[in-house]
């Protein structure tokens, strides 16, 4: 019996290949180096690099194989030199002189879209907000543009402060507006509190704080003898706390 051929016929369509630092040929990424240096008129973050950079890698290879290139080039230069590692570090083209970068960045934080972010954030910090919280509210994407733009002009201009002053880089930081009645955590405040004995659990309640930045706060009070333990009080059915006083 006759069986008839079967002819499979296929076709090649082209794929669409993403550009990486690898298969990027010499002119393209000579071309790319040129639009970068243009993009970084203005301050640029290593985000904002990656962002634009039509590249598929990550922002550690693009600062390792682009940008540390072109500063060691003099064509690039951070805005922070005296300190390359700051999380906050931007970078701009070395053509632009350091009067012209602090003019920028001042116009910045002080555009209409920027004043709108701190009124924003004044209305959301009546209670006290994590940085995160606060980036997650204003619809921003890195906690440095907040605290570059937002947090440290307000606390500059003293209409917002720090939860707990007194470990400004505290993991659990909180912002709140510098009218809030909240108890501060401050050498002061804490003494003026343990004029009657209290326990830790007591302490952490009043200034709704961590035990580890309690603890961190209270230790040396204790070395200075401003405060001192007195006596244990019984916590649960065998635990025993000690009680912290005022030494004066």
């Amino acid at each position: 019996m006759y069986k008839p051929h079967i002819i499979q016929i296929t076709r090649r369509i082209p794929l669409e290949i993403k550009k990486t630092l690898k298969n990027i040929d010499k002119d393209d990424f000579l071309a790319l180096k040129q639009k970068l240096l243009e993009f970084c008129r203005e301050p640029r973050s290593i985000h904002e690099i990656k962002a634009f950079l039509p590249l598929d890698t990550s922002a550690w290879a693009i600062r390792s194989h682009i940008v540390n290139p072109l500063i060691a080039d003099g064509k690039l230069k951070y805005t922070i030199p005296y300190d390359k590692d700051n999380t906050n570090q931007m970078y701009i083209n070395a053509e632009v002189e350091l009067a012209e970068i602090e003019k920028i960045i001042k116009q910045k934080c002080t555009s209409p879209e920027t004043a709108a972010l701190k009124e924003k954030a004044l209305e959301f910090c009546k209670e006290p907000k994590t940085i995160k919280e606060i980036m997650a509210y204003l619809e921003m994407t890195r906690t440095a543009n907040v605290a570059r733009r937002v947090l440290r002009p307000l606390m500059a201009e003293g209409k917002l402060r720090f939860r707990y002053p007194h470990d400004p880089y505290y993991i659990n930081q909180q912002y709140v507006v510098a009218e809030s009645e909240l108890p501060v955590l401050s050498e002061e405040n804490l003494l003026e509190f343990c004029r009657t004995p209290r326990h830790i659990f007591e302490i952490r309640e009043h200034f709704e704080i961590g035990g580890h930045l309690c603890r961190v706060f209270i230790k040396p009070l204790v070395a200075k003898e401003k405060l001192v333990y007195t006596e244990y009080v019984k916590i649960g059915k065998c635990s025993m706390q000690k009680m912290l006083k005022s030494n004066g």
